[in-house]
């Protein structure tokens, strides 16, 4: 039966209305609410007479914007408030709205502006944010009268004044914008610890104590909503954005695709989780940044749509313990706000770069300036960088090696860096390549020492701890979605008679990836605890990366076999993950001078006539 001229007329000027109101708010959003109706129809390639067909006029086309923004951020809001008790409700939607205005993204920047037009002086916009002003005034007293009902919330308080306290403050806070982020943060948190004092929680059941030794593998409440934010994050954007990577070899060709799943990470309140909250983050320790380097596994974009990826969030931990004010706001701030990347040169082609004090690369006093020569390659991604933080010989004192090097800051646009060529890696391809960098009388100011001098090797070491786990588990994260496609294929394939999965001896392939699973993530988990808590962690460290590294490759290579041909076709992601795995016992140092250091620990214990047991995880 075919559809009515009419009723086709109808929905496809629907479509073409509802075209028209995108355009407007990206080229709102990015220009401000003063762009030209000319600009909103090229956008959308239709003449501004269409425009004018289905707004009436430009204050009509901002109206609509603002009608569509607003139902945006309320679908947002009622859908992370739409779960548990009346206050678990109330004060879910006071840390989504906050999280939401304080993300700076583009489209909040927008709602913000209309907002305040709305209070003042835009008259076409005043019903509209009166009528939103009061769905919200009703929706948050039916929150507190929801508390009040399920016993969450004190029955001696006037559930309208609640409702309205919460409200007004939350309109007071959009007035706050243009303050600095870290007081927009500690005013939410002071506001919200009030309202927790107000509505104090009924008692809980006591917990049973912790099984015997004190071990606990709960992970925190808070700690849960960040990943399951996370996991919708990837989920709902990150794998979607996939589809639009015109060129995984290159990644920069789509920088827009990451630009915009970083302002979804900001809007979800999830971006940069890694730093603190004074630089935009959210201030989440080592371990629980395991947890997120698992999740973020799965997918490159992942880490690149938080601006938790390699080599900027090592360099940013870097900068954390080193850098002076002066190089923090110099260097950090654009990395924590995205608007640079970095790279961290160090591997040389010349050297067995595994015994870092073999560096050739020299950096040399020369009145207030350094000079530095030499050749770096393998330096994840210097194309487009705007700055390496590069390790370089800085004395000649042969008793004590590893105190003759330092690390120096050098913006990438200094006469004398050059990218010699990109030579052919295996494996996945990150933002801005792997290349071979010359140095030759590269000159910066002696303050751009990074921390002290013949310091390079402490700090550095400082850095790759939290490196290793991350990487480490990330690897998982990739292993875990190896092993889902791998459980899958055996249940969907036959052959001789049967379904694949009812096969023994690719049932032993599954059971043994999944031990592999099982030992790796405890081994990180349990690292990280360590380092997070101040404790001993070299060994683990090495341990971990050095066995997680190594599952990963046998992980992939089950699936790899299983999946026939398919396996070793670039259709599917199973044979680009065969080669990062066969990269992995390289990068961040080789799984044989891993080993060397493991086993130094163990025999220097037995000299000692001490048992191995501390060089084991310390766990006995």
């Amino acid at each position: 039966m075919s559809t009515p001229p009419a009723t086709a007329r109808a929905t496809a000027a629907e479509q073409t209305r509802a075209r028209l109101i995108e355009a407007a708010i990206a080229r709102f959003a990015a220009d401000g609410p003063g762009a030209s109706f000319e600009q909103v129809a090229a956008d959308v390639g239709v003449t501004k007479g269409a425009l004018y067909h289905h707004f009436g006029s430009k204050d009509g086309l901002v109206e609509a914007v603002y009608r569509e923004a607003i139902q945006r951020h309320a679908a947002r809001v009622v859908d992370a408030s739409a779960t548990g008790t009346g206050a678990e409700r109330l004060l879910a939607l006071i840390d989504s709205s906050a999280r939401l205005y304080t993300s700076r993204t583009p489209f909040y920047g927008l709602l913000i502006q209309l907002h305040l037009q709305a209070a003042t002086n835009r008259r076409s916009l005043v019903d509209i944010g009166r009528r939103v002003q009061r769905r919200q005034r009703e929706h948050m007293i039916a929150l507190a009268q929801l508390g009040q009902r399920d016993g969450s919330i004190r029955a001696d308080l006037d559930a309208e004044a609640l409702g309205l306290t919460v409200n007004a403050a939350l309109d007071g806070f959009l007035v706050q914008q243009f303050e600095p982020a870290a007081a927009q943060r500690r005013w939410v948190a002071g506001f919200r610890s009030l309202i927790q004092e107000m509505i104090p929680p009924p008692m809980s059941t006591p917990t049973a104590p912790p099984a015997a030794g004190g071990i606990d593998f709960t992970i925190p409440a808070e700690l849960q909503e960040l990943l399951r934010r996370v996991n919708a994050f990837i989920e709902e954007d990150v794998l979607p954005a996939e589809l639009e990577i015109t060129d995984p070899e290159d990644i920069l060709t789509s920088w827009d695709v990451v630009d915009r799943l970083r302002d979804k990470a900001r809007e979800r309140g999830i971006y940069t989780p890694h730093l603190p909250e004074e630089w935009g983050g959210l201030g989440v320790g080592i371990l629980g940044m395991s947890l997120i380097n698992q999740a973020c596994g799965v997918s490159g974009l992942a880490s690149l749509g938080l601006n938790a990826m390699a080599p900027d969030e090592g360099n940013m931990h870097t900068l954390l313990i080193a850098a002076t004010p002066e190089q923090l706001e110099e260097y950090l701030r654009p990395l924590a706000e995205g608007a640079a990347r970095s790279c961290f040169a160090m591997t040389e082609p010349d050297v067995a770069s595994s015994d870092p004090t073999n560096l050739q690369t020299t950096a040399v006093r020369d009145g207030d300036e350094w000079v530095l020569n030499g050749t770096k390659w393998c330096i994840t991604g210097a194309e487009g960088a705007a700055f390496a933080i590069v390790v370089a010989k800085t004395g000649t004192s042969e008793p004590t090696k590893h105190r003759d090097y330092s690390l120096i800051l050098v913006p990438c646009d200094t006469p004398g860096w050059e990218i010699e060529r990109h030579p052919e890696w295996m494996g996945s391809h990150s933002p801005g390549g792997h290349p071979i960098i010359t140095l030759k009388d590269v000159r910066v100011p002696l303050g751009n020492l990074l921390g002290q001098e013949g310091e390079g090797f402490v700090i550095a070491q400082k850095r790759l701890a939290g490196g290793r786990l991350a990487h480490a588990m990330r690897w998982i994260g990739v292993s875990q979605r190896a092993l889902d496609m791998t459980s899958r294929r055996l249940l969907e394939r036959k052959a001789f008679g049967k379904e694949l999965a009812r096969h023994q001896g690719l049932q032993f392939m599954i059971a043994d990836s999944a031990m592999d699973l099982y030992a790796s993530r405890l081994m990180v988990l349990h690292t990280a605890w360590k380092v997070e808590n101040g404790l001993p962690y070299r060994q683990e460290v090495a341990m971990t990366k050095t066995f997680v590294s190594e599952a990963f490759g046998r992980i992939v290579d089950r699936a790899v076999q299983i999946h026939g041909a398919a396996g070793i076709a670039m259709d599917l992601p199973i044979a680009r993950w065969y080669q990062d795995a066969r990269a992995a016992r390289i990068y961040d140092g080789a799984s044989e001078v891993h080993r060397m250091v493991i086993a130094r620990e163990c025999l220097k214990l037995a000299m000692q006539g001490q048992s191995t047991t501390t060089a084991t995880g310390d766990l006995g």
